[in-house]
């Protein structure tokens, strides 16, 4: 949950589909792909179901 808080989503709040993998970017938000509502709606699930395994609030 970190890593996608941390790394993908962008300014409007919305899951990127990836980072940029090239060199000194620090694994920046790759701003050559689409930004796709379905990609927060997969997160949205991995969380849910993180949660109903772990019953773990804070670390969302």
């Amino acid at each position: 949950a970190d890593f996608i808080s941390n790394h993908l989503l962008n300014t409007q709040h919305v899951v990127q589909d990836g980072i940029s993998v090239r060199a000194n970017d620090s694994c920046a938000l790759n701003s050559e792909v689409n930004q796709e509502s379905y990609n927060s709606g997969l997160m949205i699930e991995g969380l849910v179901i993180l949660y109903s395994i772990t019953m773990n609030v804070p670390i969302f």
